[in-house]
């Protein structure tokens, strides 16, 4: 379900918010490895930019990166970024991470709407690879179940391989 913004703001969703907390709670964490304001953040920032919102102004985060895959309304996002630290990449995740520079330690959530795939696994893997020491990787992606005759087991194997 891409383009999950079109349907609600994920901002005035209680459970939503709740984690957002959590984990600024838990980027609080990596200060032993650096200060937090040294920390460059990367998301997916949709039209809201809630998370963006929420860390800049609890973390001190300026060093802001939002992707977004839907490039037919960039003129909206551009309107819609909260801040000017904020810096939008227009295309698949998997063609614009490689396109950002990995010295810095990073805050990445990949806050996916589809289901876990070999695209999700694909940057993943380069990110771990990439990342420096101290730096946070979060992962989250559609877990509505299917509704198929199929095994799920063979549903996943097909979005994933064997």
């Amino acid at each position: 379900m891409s383009g999950s913004y079109t349907q609600i703001n994920y901002g005035l969703r209680p459970a939503k918010h709740i984690e957002r907390k959590m984990l600024c709670e838990a980027f609080r964490r990596l200060s032993e490895f650096g200060s937090l304001e040294s920390y460059r953040y990367v998301g997916f920032g949709s039209i809201y930019f809630t998370d963006f919102v929420l860390f800049h102004k609890s973390l001190g985060l300026t060093n802001l990166h939002s992707i977004e895959k839907d490039s037919y309304n960039k003129t909206r996002f551009d309107f819609n970024s909260p801040f000017k630290c904020i810096q939008l990449h227009f295309g698949e995740s998997n063609a614009e991470l490689p396109k950002l520079s990995w010295n810095v330690r990073s805050i990445i959530w990949l806050d996916y709407d589809d289901p876990l795939d070999s695209k999700i696994l694909t940057d993943i893997s380069f990110i771990t690879a990439q990342c420096l020491q101290g730096s946070m990787l979060i992962v989250s992606t559609n877990a509505q179940p299917e509704r198929f005759d199929n095994n799920p087991l063979d549903i996943l194997k097909g979005r994933i391989g064997e």
